[in-house]
């Protein structure tokens, strides 16, 4: 909390020296950490609906029989990490690499962690440019578990011919090197 001494002297630092300018000054600053607490709290409902969606998706998988198998749509895809960015709240993985149909692929994982740090949701964000000039698009989300340096990632990707894939991707931060499997979903 801020020494009250300098709270005080705030407004009249800023050449504020007005009641009404000092009462505008604490308006904004108040609309300001509310805006900031809105997009907090649309972060995580959109996290939570993702997590209600996996979920669905994954009960209504197992609800026909015990085991579930899906056909590779492409091999295994050696992706070169392009960046790796990490804060407080979530790490961000930046990759590109030839994709078979999907051409040269540029993607971004977003990792959210648990409170224990051993798993939490991901976010995926594709682009591929295709050899006729134009791009597939793939948005998805799924979760992740860490083992140690290894981070494996699940993520159901919907692609913008229509098709759904769902992806294995494994980034091992110790060796600095990931793979992205593609499996048919539809």
């Amino acid at each position: 909390m801020p020494c009250r001494k300098h709270t005080l002297a705030l407004p009249i630092y800023l050449g504020l020296t007005k009641p009404r300018q000092m009462a505008s000054l604490v308006v904004r600053s108040a609309f300001g950490r509310e805006k900031i607490r809105k997009k907090i709290r649309e972060k995580i409902m959109k996290q939570f609906l993702v997590a209600i969606f996996v979920s669905c998706f994954a009960s209504a998988a197992l609800a026909d029989s015990n085991s579930i198998s899906f056909k590779q749509r492409q091999d295994s895809t050696p992706m070169k990490i392009t960046s790796v960015n990490v804060s407080p709240t979530s790490g961000v993985i930046s990759a590109e690499g030839a994709m078979g149909e999907y051409g040269r692929v540029y993607l971004t994982y977003t990792l959210t962690p648990d409170a224990d740090g051993r798993g939490g949701l991901v976010m995926g964000e594709g682009r591929g440019a295709l050899k006729d000039g134009g791009f597939a698009v793939g948005t998805g989300a799924g979760s992740y578990y860490r083992e140690g340096t290894k981070f494996v990632m699940h993520v159901l990707f919907r692609i913008s011919d229509g098709t759904q894939n769902l992806d294995k991707i494994v980034f091992d931060a110790s060796k600095r090197t990931l793979t992205h499997d593609v499996y048919i979903a539809k």
